[in-house]
């Protein structure tokens, strides 16, 4: 009862092979260019953003991009799809990519301590309960090695990074504190990152740009994705703006050294395309390129915890948004610079965003343009039940409301889909839409005792006693036995002490 059942006979279907998106089921997503033009101009004029590049990408590869505004305001120079930006953190993504590549390939292990592969003489810091402390591969990637979040000896000149060097890495390694004891805490490292660009170098026997080439770019196609320009590609990177300028004039850009491996890459909206359909393909049979599915899996499933809404993948974010689910995530900014990337799994499509203005320019569009991208997608693909069941036994409650709510719609009057929306709703808190699903599926022909049930948690959450009782009353005549459930819901403890309680529990024990 109320997913009870579910998750006991579904719980060895879904826990090994992930279900195909479902965009690749029912053809491509279609974008109104349009209105997403519109709505990234407005944007654009509001926040007084330079330029920007974006695309929407499946994983078949690029749908949709285009390019808005200036890479050179001076120069009136428009800016194109083939603009080069620099991508900021979402270097992270890369250098994450490469460490699995490299265990994959059996040269180094997620559980190597880091020590291994860095010279002798290199003194990692003290940990806050003394002692060395022994840092894995794994806490690097996923941000839990208790590093800080900058190097302690970062040298900025006309307010933008200069570049750092492997012995001035070593240097702040032995000038730092760790913040928190290995293992114990999530917290972002830019340092963390840029020590596991050093330590997969190590391992590889030639430097981080050149492995990262070999294994991972040039595998996926990405020509215009690199660290070192030539002359030619930095007259095709877009100028810097700031967001503390109250008017827009070009700022020197970062320039990466030695260690670059948390934030070095500059790239183009086609190429993150290309990347990110790579990534989305995780979870397929055997190799999708650089890597197997199971390992892109393995990147995107939950390693750490990282507040209420995120959680720390192998070099991804995980975010759960209420409206749309698990999204697979990262940005990145570089002062004048900022990028963003996130696609649903579920849904099987995504947005990037580059712009040449730091702050949270890249990311405010994008995450206007996700929200358009996914509502769209979901108007135009039909889910399976397999795939709505997946969803509720995964607890992705948003993506099960809309895959139960999608399968009503195409299979009117059949209970189920509405039944198993009530219980997407009501873990969403969305306590009178599960009311109405509830007796919309009893209006159908649902069990009643379990729709009941359903009915009954979410009066009782939403503060209705009475309605709570009579639905609870309803689910025990009806058949109800789960007396424990009575017992136990927090959402009943507002009706706990009614008189009519106890004689529930007692007739829920009797069937």
């Amino acid at each position: 009862m109320l997913g009870r059942t579910l998750t006991v006979c579904l719980a060895l279907l879904f826990c090994l092979d992930p279900l195909p998106a479902m965009a690749q089921e029912t053809g491509r997503i279609q974008v109104d260019a349009a209105a997403l033009d519109a709505g990234v101009e407005h944007i654009l004029q509001t926040r007084n953003i330079p330029g920007a590049t974006i695309a929407v990408y499946d994983e078949q590869g690029l749908i949709w991009a285009h390019a808005y505004g200036f890479a050179d305001l001076r120069r009136r120079v428009r800016t194109t799809v083939d603009t080069r930006f620099q991508i900021g953190s979402l270097t992270k993504t890369f250098t994450a990519t490469l460490a699995m590549v490299l265990r994959d390939e059996g040269i180094i292990g997620l559980d190597d301590p880091i020590a291994r592969w860095l010279e002798p003489d290199v003194a990692l810091p003290v940990s806050p309960e003394g002692g060395a402390p022994r840092i894995l591969i794994q806490h690097l990637l996923t941000h839990t090695s208790g590093l800080p979040t900058h190097p302690v000896n970062r040298i900025d000149a006309y307010g933008v990074m200069q570049p750092y060097s492997v012995r001035d890495l070593y240097a702040g390694l032995r000038e730092a504190d760790l913040q928190s004891p290995v293992g114990s805490t999530a917290l972002y490292s830019n340092l963390g990152f840029g020590l596991l660009g050093r330590v997969l170098e190590r391992a590889a026997g030639v430097p981080y740009e050149q492995v990262l080439h070999q294994r991972v770019l040039a595998p996926l196609g990405m020509n215009s994705t690199t660290i070192t320009l030539t002359s030619r590609e930095e007259a095709t990177l877009a100028e810097h703006y700031w967001p503390t300028d109250q008017s827009r004039r070009a700022q020197r850009r970062w320039v990466f050294g030695e260690v670059a491996a948390f934030g070095g890459l500059t790239s183009t909206a086609p190429d993150l395309a290309n990347y990110l359909s790579f990534q989305m393909r995780a979870g397929r049979s055997g190799r999708v390129g650089p890597l197997s599915g199971s390992s892109l899996l393995e990147m995107q499933q939950a390693h750490a915890h990282w507040g209420p809404l995120y959680d720390f993948g192998l070099g991804w974010q995980i975010w759960r948004s209420r409206a749309f689910g698990k999204i697979i995530t990262h940005g990145g900014e570089v002062d004048g610079h900022g990028s963003h990337a996130a696609f649903s799994p579920a849904v099987g499509v995504g947005v990037v965003v580059l712009a040449n203005l730091g702050g949270s320019a890249a990311g405010d569009i994008g995450n206007w343009l996700l929200g358009e991208v996914l509502e769209a997608a979901r108007s135009q693909v039909t889910p399976s039940r397999v795939q709505a069941l997946a969803f509720s036994v995964g607890e992705d409650w948003a993506n099960a409301a809309w895959a139960w709510e999608a399968l009503a719609s195409a299979r009117p009057d059949d209970p189920e889909p509405r039944y198993r929306s009530a219980i997407a709703y009501f873990y969403l808190d969305r306590f009178d839409r599960a009311v109405q699903a509830a007796g919309q599926a009893l209006r159908l022909g649902g069990d009643p005792a379990s729709v009941h049930f359903v009915a009954g948690r979410a009066h009782a959450a939403a503060g209705h006693a009475e309605d709570a009782l009579r639905e609870v009353g309803a689910a025990v005549s009806a058949g109800y036995g789960f007396a424990e459930d009575l017992r136990s819901f927090p959402e009943f403890e507002s009706v706990r002490n009614d008189p009519r309680w106890a004689p529930l529990i007692e007739a829920a024990l009797a069937n």
